[in-house]
């Protein structure tokens, strides 16, 4: 079997990374007693982020099969990224206003955002690819 279709391969591992975000630490935070002691925050902790995770994470499994409309799956995969970039820019406000003294976790959740959106731009990139080579087709006929 040959992958004909290279971005539904980029948004399956998008995918994969947008439902594993919930189950890696969002952020380190430390007690106010001792300092040593660092306790993992995760995305779980806070409702909008499970949403946008989720929601996200749902267009983007549903944009894998929209392959008949190539229009619509690019504008499914832009809304995605828009909804990638406001779930990491909620992150960051929730981390640092109810978490004083939080400090991001980069080696958890935020790799794996930055993988989904590079994914999700790399399969918008191919969608385009796509698009393009079947409109030249459809102009030469």
């Amino acid at each position: 079997m040959v992958i004909q279709r290279w971005q539904t391969l980029c948004l399956l591992v998008a995918v994969i990374l947008m439902a594993g975000l919930d189950f890696v630490p969002l952020a380190w935070a430390t007690d106010n007693l001792s300092v040593d002691s660092c306790t993992a925050v995760y995305a779980t902790e806070f409702p909008i982020l499970v949403i946008l995770g989720a929601l996200t994470a749902v267009l983007l499994f549903i944009d894998m099969f929209m392959y008949k409309n190539l229009r619509a799956q690019m504008r499914v995969a832009v809304l995605c990224v828009v909804l990638m970039l406001g779930l990491a820019v909620t992150a960051g406000i929730l981390v640092g206003t109810q978490l004083p003294g939080a400090c991001i976790a980069w080696s958890g959740a935020v790799p794996m955002l930055a993988g989904a959106l590079i994914f999700t731009l790399g399969a918008r990139m191919l969608m385009r690819r796509d698009y393009n080579l079947l409109h030249n087709a459809d102009r030469l006929r």
